[in-house]
C-alpha cells in the first residue's frame, strides 16, 4: 500500500484537488473534523486507483419495508489486490425514509421557545419548522408507500459502504469522519 495513508491523503490532496462542501465539509455543531462526502470518496478511490466491487443483500422487513446491506471491496486496479472493504446499511424504516413532516398551518406559540415542550405543539409527533421565514407546527406522518424509497435506500447503503471502505483503505480516518449527512435528523433538530 505504498503511497496510502494520512501523509498521502492529507494536506497535499486536500489543497490540490479537494473542494470544501463538494468533497468534504463540516457540519455546524458536530465538531471540527471534516466529513468525507461521496464525491470525495470517489476522488480518493480514483487517486489511489481503487475500484469498488459492490455486493448487496436485500432484506424484506414486511409491509413493503426493505433493508439493504451493502459491502464494498476496494481492489487496486494495477495489482488486483484487495486494499480494504466497508459496510453500510439503509432501511425504509429509517425516519428520513419512513416519515414526512406536514405543515399544520399553525404558528409555533411563543411560549414554546421558553422550554421547547412538545406538548405545546401537540405532542411528540409534532415539531417546529421554519417555512417561508415563519415558524410553523409540522406533524410527522408515515409515508404511505415505502417502495418509493427502495432505490434511494439501496443507493444510500452503497454510498455508506463505499465511504467506509475508502476511510479504511486510505488510512484517512484521522482526517475525515463518516458522512454526517446520514445521521438521524434528530441530531440536527433538538
Amino acid at each position: 500500500r505504498t503511497g496510502a495513508g494520512a501523509s498521502a491523503t492529507g494536506p497535499g490532496i486536500m489543497r490540490s484537488v479537494f473542494q470544501k462542501d463538494v468533497h468534504y465539509g463540516t457540519i455546524p455543531g458536530c465538531g471540527p473534523k471534516p466529513t468525507l462526502l461521496k464525491p470525495g470518496a470517489e476522488k480518493l478511490g480514483f487517486t489511489f486507483r481503487l475500484a469498488p466491487k459492490v455486493t448487496v443483500q436485500e432484506v424484506d422487513l414486511g409491509d413493503d419495508h426493505r433493508q439493504y446491506h451493502a459491502e464494498v471491496t476496494l481492489v487496486h486496479v494495477l495489482t488486483g489486490k484487495v486494499w480494504g472493504s466497508g459496510v453500510g446499511v439503509c432501511s425504509t424504516k429509517e425516519s428520513r425514509y419512513r416519515y414526512r413532516w406536514d405543515d399544520t398551518g399553525k404558528s409555533v406559540p411563543s411560549e414554546y421557545w421558553d422550554n421547547r415542550d412538545p406538548a405545546l405543539l401537540g405532542g411528540s409527533s409534532y415539531t417546529a419548522k421554519k417555512k417561508g421565514g415563519k415558524w410553523v407546527i409540522c406533524r410527522r406522518v408515515e409515508i404511505s408507500d415505502p417502495a418509493d424509497y427502495w432505490n434511494t435506500c439501496l443507493k444510500i447503503a452503497k454510498k455508506r459502504a463505499h465511504v467506509d471502505a475508502i476511510l479504511s483503505a486510505t488510512a484517512c480516518s484521522d482526517i475525515f469522519t463518516q458522512d454526517v449527512e446520514d445521521m438521524p435528523r434528530e441530531a440536527f433538530n433538538p
